[in-house]
Order: C-alpha cells, then sequence, then structure tokens
C-alpha cells in the first residue's frame, strides 16, 4: 500500500511520515527498513509454522491463511537480503520439515508458482530501479566495498580490543560517507577487537551447541518434536545470514529473535517435557 501511495490504509501512520527519508527508494514498512521489514516477516514466517499445532483447529486454520501473506510482503521490500533469508526458510520448510500429507505434491506446486512469478517479473526484478521493484541497484555494492575497507584499516590498527562499542561510526573515515558496518562480524571485529568477536562466537557455538543436543533427543522421532527443532535453528540461522548485510545494531528487534529463538531452545534442553504439554 505505501508503495502505491494508499496513504489512508496505512497503519502506524509514522510509515507515511514524509520527513522520514526512503531507504534507497524502498518502502519504510513499520520498522522503517527495507531490510528489517524482511527479515521480521520471514521470523513471523517461521514463528507461524512453529506455533501452528500448538494451537486450536480454529487458530491453525487462521494461521494457514495468514501465512502466504508473507510472500508477498517480502516481494515487495524489493531487498536481496530479505529475499534471501526467505528463499532459506522456505526451502527449509519444503524440504525438510516432516509432514503427514503428500509433500512431494506441494513442494513442486510451489516451486512451480515461485518460477512462474520470478519469471513474469523478471524485468521489474533484475532492474537497477527500486521503485518499480527491482534489486540490481549497484549503489550497495559500492557502500559495502568501502565499509570493508575502512573496516581492514581499522582492524589493522586496533587488533585486540577495537575502537570501542558504537565508535565505527564517529572513527576516522576518508574512504566512506555511510557510517554504520552493514556485517555484524567486521563491525564487531573493528569495535570489539578479537576479544569481542572471540566471545560473541563462543556464545554462537554455545548456541548451536545446544540445538544438536536437541536434536540427538529420543524425542525426534516425533514429527512435532522434530519440526520444532528444525525451525527455531531456522529462526536462528536466517537472522544471522541477514546480518551478514545488515547491520543488527540498527534494529533491536533482530536480535531479540535470534536470542529469543536461542532462550526456546535452551528451554526445550532443560525442560524436554515443556513441548510435550502443547503438542
Amino acid at each position: 500500500m505505501e508503495r502505491f501511495h494508499l496513504d489512508a490504509l496505512i497503519y502506524p501512520s509514522y510509515i507515511t511520515d514524509k520527513t522520514i527519508l526512503l531507504h534507497l527508494d524502498r518502502s519504510r514498512g513499520p520498522l522503517l527498513n527495507a531490510a528489517f521489514n524482511g527479515l521480521a516477516m520471514t521470523i513471523c514466517f517461521v514463528a507461524g509454522l512453529m506455533l501452528r499445532p500448538m494451537v486450536s483447529p480454529g487458530r491453525r486454520f487462521l494461521i494457514l491463511i495468514l501465512l502466504p501473506l508473507f510472500f508477498v510482503g517480502v516481494f515487495f521490500t524489493s531487498t536481496r537480503s530479505a529475499y534471501l533469508v526467505f528463499l532459506l526458510a522456505l526451502g527449509t520448510v519444503l524440504f525438510f520439515l516432516r509432514s503427514r500429507g503428500e509433500r512431494w505434491k506441494l513442494t513442486p506446486l510451489i516451486l512451480t508458482l515461485c518460477l512462474v512469478a520470478v519469471a513474469a517479473n523478471t524485468e521489474r526484478l533484475f532492474s537497477s530501479s527500486r521503485e518499480r521493484g527491482g534489486i540490481a541497484q549497484m549503489e550497495e555494492v559500492d557502500i559495502r566495498f568501502q565499509l570493508i575497507a575502512k573496516s581492514l584499516r581499522l582492524i589493522r590498527e586496533h587488533p585486540v580490543l577495537g575502537v570501542g562499542l558504537a565508535h565505527f561510526s564517529v572513527s576516522d573515515s576518508p574512504e566512506t560517507y555511510q557510517d554504520n558496518q552493514h556485517n555484524h562480524l567486521i563491525g564487531m571485529a573493528v569495535e570489539l577487537g578479537v576479544i569481542g568477536v572471540s566471545v560473541y562466537l563462543c556464545l554462537l557455538i554455545l548456541i548451536f551447541r545446544r540445538l544438536y543436543a536437541l536434536a540427538r533427543n529420543p524425542r525426534v522421532d516425533r514429527d512435532a518434536w522434530a519440526n520444532t527443532i528444525i525451525l527455531l535453528t531456522l529462526g536462528i540461522t536466517a537472522a544471522l545470514v541477514n546480518n551478514v548485510f545488515v547491520e543488527a545494531s540498527l534494529c533491536p528487534f533482530i536480535n531479540v529473535a535470534t536470542f529469543t529463538f536461542a532462550g526456546l531452545a535452551s528451554r526445550l534442553l532443560e525442560h524436554p517435557e515443556t513441548l510435550d504439554a502443547v503438542i
């Protein structure tokens, strides 16, 4: 609706605030950034799939009706990182999620519909104009190369402790006019140095070790248990993949979503009966 200027139908109204500049000609959305909006919809898509078997039949049907709307929402972000994480989620659901139905019929149908949609919109998809819905704009690529050049120089100058938390944007930056790093690991290496990145990587290792332990639980033979573990892993992975292209500190939602899924995994590992009670 924002792209088609149907301002009267948009809620909340701050989305249409003309004093908030468009982010590289893309729609603002509720998070005022197309990449974050795309990730939010992917996270909600995953969460909806995870909640579906835990609710009443009426709510389950409602979730089933609402899930396809995320395809449309992500499409109109016109953002490559949003497309990537949503395709990751969709591919995982189609090829790895367990189902009682005949998935071999559903998977080719969805893939065919996606290919038809891409073919029908090839001209706009590969246009360099974001306003037309294109994703071939190269300005962001140039910005990222500038940021990488600045980051590598700062890492060489401050390898152990970094330049300081939140000091990336105020450090000397002759190579770039962009304030924030677009890769969370590189940005963390600049600000917190080897020590900070090592702590963060150790935290990720602990999270994935817990997911691996859940996958080895005997309950994994049950479809509902296995699907929950797959979706928890997908929610965390989608956010981490998105953070390779978008600076997570610009939107706390990303980190909240990541560690919410991690917290749920930790809860299930320590109290596996929690899931048994709702499924």
